[in-house]
């Protein structure tokens, strides 16, 4: 009888200690902030953005009308050479366009490794910006305006910038294509 008891006294004992310590766990997230109503909805509503063809976005951003100059697909050789400030460690697949040289009209597209990657790579490309309009302030300064209002996004792991003579075109593209 001593031994079932000691048994018992054992079983509730171990029971007292897990309780105890789910207890005090809950007590740690219950001072932690919470999420507001409408910030769970918006985390439970929002849906992930789906997988993006670089190759394909990049062409149909070709193709919107949105250029005065002819554009030509660049490969990854060119393309590091074109955006040396992208690290292409943070690159899983690339795909940009230029222009002849007679505007400052381009396209990349850029599938990064993960979000933070992006966020780098769009830093970068905006780098590349910076250069351009350096570059091309004396030069060719009407392509200076088209520069300083780039479409220079970030959508999730995605990075799209795109330097155009009709931005709202390009824009509608990449509004209708990254859902």
């Amino acid at each position: 009888m001593k031994r079932e008891n000691k048994k018992y006294m054992i079983a509730v004992l171990t029971a007292a200690m897990v309780t105890a310590s789910m207890t005090g766990c809950n007590s740690r997230e219950a001072e932690k902030p919470t999420s507001t109503g409408s910030e769970i909805a918006a985390q439970t509503i929002a849906p992930k953005l789906a997988a993006i063809d670089v190759d394909k976005l990049a062409d149909k951003i070709a193709k919107c009308g949105g250029f005065k100059d002819e554009l030509s697909v660049l490969d990854s050789e060119l393309f590091e050479a074109q955006y040396s400030q992208v690290d292409m460690k943070t690159v899983v697949k690339e795909c940009a366009y230029v222009g002849t040289g007679a505007t400052t009209e381009q396209i990349a597209v850029v599938e990064a490794k993960d979000t933070d990657s992006a966020k780098k790579v769009k830093e970068a490309l905006q780098g590349k910006i910076n250069d351009d309009i350096k570059a091309n302030q004396d030069y060719k300064p009407e392509e200076v305006t088209k520069l300083k209002a780039p479409v220079l996004e970030v959508k999730e792991q995605y990075v799209i910038m795109v330097i155009a003579n009709d931005k709202d075109k390009v824009e509608a593209v990449v509004e209708s294509e990254c859902k």
